[in-house]
């Protein structure tokens, strides 16, 4: 387990690996990156995700390994995200507008983007997530997600 995640965290962040490593070879590439920035509204050129690419790639064999996204997370967490970034992300995956993400939802931006995730990864992370267990996250839930308790 890492410094800085505890255990429930950092199993929520394995499964999500998993489910953006699309082709499940454990690394994640340059053009997985690309798609993933998609997901939450960062478009990104060629040039651009392989800058970023090449700052989380610390064995420089060009991909990124759960150790080196574990890394990423950790220092993107010590930089609180701004609420604007927040909000726009909530927004683009809360598409009927109600203040909640519901399975369906998450499950449509997910393949929106080309991931092949399962019902049953979903309910997984919902598990995690979904901290009232309502079956939706509500934006207060989705802070928490993203580090700002």
């Amino acid at each position: 387990m890492s410094e800085s995640f505890s255990k429930e965290e950092e199993d929520l962040l394995s499964e999500a690996f998993s489910i953006l490593d699309k082709n499940g070879d454990g690394e994640i590439s340059c053009q997985e990156l690309q798609q993933i920035m998609a997901t939450v509204g960062k478009s990104g050129t060629k040039e651009e995700v392989e800058q970023i690419m090449k700052r989380v790639d610390n064995d420089g064999n060009g991909t990124m390994s759960f150790p080196e996204m574990l890394d990423m997370m950790r220092k993107k967490t010590q930089r609180c995200l701004s609420k604007e970034e927040i909000d726009q992300a909530f927004s683009k995956m809360d598409v009927d507008g109600n203040g909640a993400i519901s399975r369906d939802e998450f499950y449509a931006a997910a393949s929106k983007t080309g991931y092949n995730i399962t019902e049953n990864q979903v309910e997984e992370i919902f598990k995690e997530v979904d901290l009232d267990q309502d079956g939706k996250v509500d934006f207060e839930e989705f802070k928490k997600v993203l580090g700002r308790v």
